[in-house]
């Protein structure tokens, strides 16, 4: 049993290398840029970013109402969205689509 095991290892060395290059799945000869990616041209290296399928919808909500957004960075070092109203008010982008009310309450302790 032993010398069946290395006949057929031996006969696995032999045999030639595959001839097509093996590609990823999704990666065409015409097109080496997987789907839901964009390549960018550089001189030194290609560089890929994913597409966004779908917008934060805080985000959102805050601009449909009228508002602007600013991201800021909290004393934890977390990013949280603060939504701009027109009236003058401005809140947390989450607690304005959760309740759908701008209070300055929401920026306590941030």
């Amino acid at each position: 049993m032993a010398a069946l095991g290395l006949a057929l290892l031996g006969l696995a060395a032999c045999q030639p290398a595959p001839t097509g290059t093996a590609r990823p799945h999704g990666l065409t000869p015409q097109n080496s840029t997987p789907a839901g990616t964009t390549e960018t041209s550089s001189a030194t290296s290609p560089q890929r970013s994913k597409l966004i399928g779908m917008a934060n919808p805080a985000s959102v909500h805050c601009v449909d109402a009228g508002g602007k957004l600013e991201i800021r960075t909290g004393s934890s070092g977390g990013q949280y969205g603060v939504c701009h109203m027109p009236d003058g008010n401005s809140c947390e982008e989450w607690s304005f689509f959760r309740t759908g009310q701008c209070k300055a309450e929401t920026l306590q302790n941030r």
